[in-house]
């Protein structure tokens, strides 16, 4: 990696000296130089140094999916679909609910009215299919679904737009959610059936339904767009719900079912109130495996852009960015100051205050899709390329982006960090990341040295995520979930010649 020195040290020392003043008896024998040092003149200039390296497919961690596709414009397309075991959340009132009184099975996908990029009234198909085998694990974003299931064996099918005009008030709910309904089916057989089915599986079990026996009676579901092109939506929830009818219990509380008054037959008798309800019975969830199936291309605006050195970050099934961090040269500049061998004789001991790491974008570029509804990924996540690292518990691990997802793991101020992008800076800040360096310094698991560089420590990949938080009174804020980010197509151009580096640290000699 290439630096230029382009900005003076700034330095500032603090001294206490002797004076004859016997107020200051004590002190006056200390002759300790205490020094803070502020560098922030490390600054990238070439293009080995910050370039985009192509993202290669993710394990999914989130229930969010993309379902549809879309052409854009210099962007390229985007086809999209999912698999998704499910879980079982059934709770029927067997007293209240027979057999005969189900209707259907439905699978219901929800969305919001702002969850989807395209054109809201251009029709699209959805099909259902049911999957003939658990999903892997751990699965990718570039498996064959044909893997995984039958195109004679589909459950159901729907036409949808996401306009709000097409959409009946029994499609949205009072949150504004909006729902896609595909009734469910065996080939040969009725959604009723297929409901009855379900609801035998359900009293044979008395209603403790386990995972294998939703396996059982379908492994899961592949969902897919078979026809239209012109619309991505961001799939929120995906339901299977069966419609039916249930009795009523007295409204007075007393031990029985309400009687339609209203009501008298031949024989005197009132019948029992039936009312139209749904019921969950299963749910996609993070307990079970499920993956978005991602087929993308490039446009030639994308592929010349990163051809002529341009950095860009292109989401899902894109471009990270990959950044040569200057580990050797802040090591080097802080050993300078603090060297190794006075720091082990005592003579001088020095800190690390701050490493703080800031990345602007290139406005001009973003522009050209903002139009299409495109925005920068809203986090960014950062991370080894590779190598190994001791964690928070001082184990040496081996860096893996997909193993990071695949894990569960969260940002730790040692070896993963992520900056949230900044609409008024126009940037995105990682804030401090003195922990990164600090960490390389006591622990070295990669054999680094100032004389042969740090090759391993400053391979650093830049990739979206999505950040999931929790807000308590006690704990405030707190961290989660972080999964890749495949809610929507994202673009944004890194502007590498600002990148801001600025190293903070203060030195004792004695």
């Amino acid at each position: 990696m290439k630096l230029n020195w382009l900005l003076p040290l700034v330095l500032i020392v603090l001294t206490t000296s002797c004076n004859d003043s016997i107020n200051q008896i004590g002190t006056s024998i200390d002759d300790t130089i205490i020094s803070i040092k502020v560098d922030n003149s490390f600054a990238y200039t070439t293009n080995d140094s910050v370039y985009s390296v192509t993202a290669g497919p993710v394990t999914n961690r989130t229930i969010i999916q993309m379902l549809g596709a879309i052409d854009i414009e210099d962007y390229g397309s985007i086809r999209a679909d999912f698999l998704s075991q499910m879980r079982p959340i059934a709770k029927f009132d067997t007293r209240l609910v027979t057999e005969n009184m189900l209707d259907s099975i439905v699978l219901e996908l929800g969305f919001l009215s702002n969850s989807f990029l395209g054109d809201s009234l251009t029709p699209m198909q959805v099909s259902v299919y049911p999957l003939n085998k658990v999903l892997e694990k751990p699965i990718y974003s570039n498996l064959d679904p044909s893997d995984y299931y039958n195109a004679e064996d589909i459950l159901g099918k729907q036409i949808y737009t996401t306009s709000l005009q097409s959409y009946p008030d029994s499609l949205i709910d009072s949150s504004g959610s909006r729902f896609i309904k595909i009734k469910l089916a065996r080939p040969g057989h009725t959604s009723k059936e297929l409901a009855q089915e379900f609801f035998k599986l359900y009293n044979d079990k008395d209603g403790l339904l386990t995972e294998n026996d939703i396996i059982d009676f379908f492994p899961g579901v592949y969902v897919t767009n078979t026809y239209g092109k012109g619309v991505l939506v961001n799939v929120l929830s995906s339901v299977i719900k069966i419609y039916h009818g249930t009795y009523v219990y007295n409204s007075d509380g007393s031990d029985g079912l309400e009687e339609d008054e209203d009501i008298t037959t031949e024989e005197g008798t009132h019948p029992l109130v039936v009312n139209k309800t749904t019921t969950s019975v299963m749910v996609s969830s993070n307990e079970v495996p499920t993956i978005n199936h991602i087929i993308s291309t490039n446009a030639p605006y994308i592929e010349n852009a990163i051809a002529n050195g341009r950095t860009i970050i292109k989401s899902p099934d894109g471009y990270d960015a990959h950044i040569t961090f200057p580990v050797t040269d802040i090591i080097k500049k802080y050993r300078e100051y603090v060297p190794e061998e006075a720091e082990i004789e005592g003579s001088v001991s020095g800190l690390i205050n701050a490493i703080n790491f800031s990345i602007p974008i290139k406005e001009s570029a973003n522009e050209i899709f903002s139009k299409y509804g495109l925005t920068p990924p809203p986090y960014l996540l950062m991370m080894r390329a590779g190598g190994k690292v001791a964690d928070s518990n001082g184990d040496i691990v081996e860096m893996n982006k997909n193993q990071f997802f695949t894990d569960r793991k969260l940002t730790d101020n040692l070896n993963y960090f992520y900056a949230t992008y900044n609409s008024t800076t126009k940037s995105y800040d990682f804030g401090n990341i003195r922990g990164f360096i600090t960490n390389i310094i006591q622990k070295n698991p990669n054999e680094g040295s100032i004389e042969n560089g740090y090759p391993i420590d400053s391979d650093i990949i830049l990739t979206p995520v999505s950040v999931s938080t929790t807000t308590s009174d006690y704990y405030g804020s707190t961290i989660n979930a972080i999964t890749p980010y495949i809610s929507i197509p994202t673009f944004v151009e890194l502007d590498t010649k600002n990148i801001k580096i600025e190293m903070v640290y203060s030195t004792k000699t004695y």
